[in-house]
């Protein structure tokens, strides 16, 4: 991916229920679904170890949700996962987009909870 590393924004991501947390730098004009396949293969590496030529079902068992969701009776990690769209990160968050985090979690990778 070529990108203006000017225009790139911090992403932290989280592995559920875990200590594990990694920083990215991502482009805010990057669609929502571009930026969900990006972060599911940058999570497949880091936190489930596997190579990006794993099983590519695999790596799309890896949700992303957005971090801080208040719903009753559901914790921030087992929120609903984000659904792809065609709007940039930017529009989709705005100015916000510089203090929302993200988890990630898979019910295939992810140790028994």
């Amino acid at each position: 991916m070529n990108m203006n590393y000017e225009m790139a924004q911090v992403c932290y991501v989280k592995a559920v229920y875990s200590m594990d947390r990694h920083k990215y730098m991502l482009s805010p004009s990057l669609s929502v679904r571009d930026f969900i396949a990006t972060v599911q293969k940058r999570a497949a590496e880091d936190i489930y170890h596997l190579s990006l030529s794993s099983n590519e079902t695999e790596i799309n068992t890896i949700e992303v949700v957005e971090a801080g969701q208040e719903l009753e009776n559901i914790r921030a990690e087992d929120a609903p996962k984000m659904e792809p769209e065609d709007i940039t990160m930017r529009q989709k968050y705005g100015s916000a987009l510089d203090h929302v985090s993200f988890y990630v979690r898979s019910a295939l990778l992810d140790p028994i909870r």
